[in-house]
């Protein structure tokens, strides 16, 4: 298998309803409290006004930082460290990785991008339900 030598990111943050499926994502080459933030007011935009979610998230330095700015329509539960089993949108980073970006080389930082936008466009509801599915969720029958 060829490999690649080279190495330049690009960083998936997405928000997903388990129970829908509904999502939003948005793709960057740098991850810090100023993108996170900017994914926040994208998440807050995409729900009615009415509507108040709770964002599970893992320890990550970024989703700690002081200069956090959460809208008041967002409440955040921050899992215990080392519990990524906990968060259903783990399952779709794997699922991202397993199906559509692993062993894979990209000429460029702009290819890369393109197929982080692919990926993440090829999500539907109906597959991200199935995807973040676990037994602790509650039942909506």
């Amino acid at each position: 298998m060829t490999r690649q030598q080279g190495f330049r990111f690009a960083y998936i943050l997405g928000a997903v309803n388990p129970v829908t499926g509904q999502h939003v994502g948005m793709i960057f080459e740098d991850l810090d409290t100023l993108v996170v933030n900017e994914h926040l007011q994208m998440i807050s935009h995409s729900i009615p006004q009415d509507v108040h979610i709770l964002l599970i998230w893992d320890q990550a330095g970024f989703h700690k930082s002081k200069n956090l700015k959460v809208p008041d329509n967002i409440s955040i539960f921050r899992l215990e460290p080392y519990s990524p089993e906990l968060n259903p949108v783990e399952r779709v980073w794997q699922w991202i990785k397993t199906h559509y970006l692993g062993n894979s080389i990209f000429s460029d930082v702009e290819d890369l991008f393109q197929a982080g936008v692919s990926a993440w466009n090829k999500l539907t509801d109906t597959l991200l339900t199935s995807i973040c599915n676990t037994n602790l969720l509650p039942r909506t029958n």
